[in-house]
């Protein structure tokens, strides 16, 4: 409601897929950078909604880096539509990949970092509309496998970057 609120054209959803990969790339990436990017051409936001913003980041960054697996992506409730679902998915990973180009150059991926990028640039292109026609948990399914490869893969991205990151960013 934040970002919708603040006329953003960013979701939330996207707006965590920024964080995360700025994170990914350099751990140490100020909240205000992210910020720059997310409320760019946004109306101000009340320094309350600020508040709740920078606590996300510095959550996601917590999670990011705690050795427990905690770390999953910002994305609808489950029982959200799942058109809804599908939609805050594809856009998280437009943040992500947004993410990756404002916080790193693609010249030197390390690892199997382009194969991710690959995989994650043909989620983006997903069809997000439900066939009524069709299985609701082939549907479900689906979604689970490709957020459970993406929590995994963000967590090797940020791996592959640790201690590299003054060799492959900017």
């Amino acid at each position: 409601m934040i970002l919708t609120g603040a006329n953003a054209g960013t979701g939330a959803s996207e707006a965590h897929g920024i964080a995360t990969a700025m994170l990914c790339l350099g751990g140490e990436t100020p909240c205000s950078d992210w910020l720059k990017e997310v409320l760019r051409d946004a109306d101000p936001v009340a320094r309350g909604d600020e508040a709740i913003l920078e606590n996300l980041y510095e959550r996601t960054r917590e999670l990011l880096v705690s050795g427990e697996f905690e770390f999953d992506l910002f994305l609808p409730d489950d029982g959200d539509a799942m058109e809804l679902r599908l939609e805050a998915l594809s856009g998280w990973c437009k943040g992500f990949l947004f993410g990756l180009g404002t916080a790193g150059s693609g010249a030197s991926w390390p690892g199997s970092v382009n194969e991710i990028i690959l995989d994650i640039t043909d989620f983006t292109r997903m069809d997000t509309e439900v066939d009524d026609n069709e299985d609701f948990e082939e549907y479900e399914a689906a979604y689970m496998e490709i957020t459970e490869y993406l929590r995994s893969a963000v967590l090797l991205v940020r791996d592959e970057f640790s201690g590299q990151a003054g060799d492959t960013l900017h």
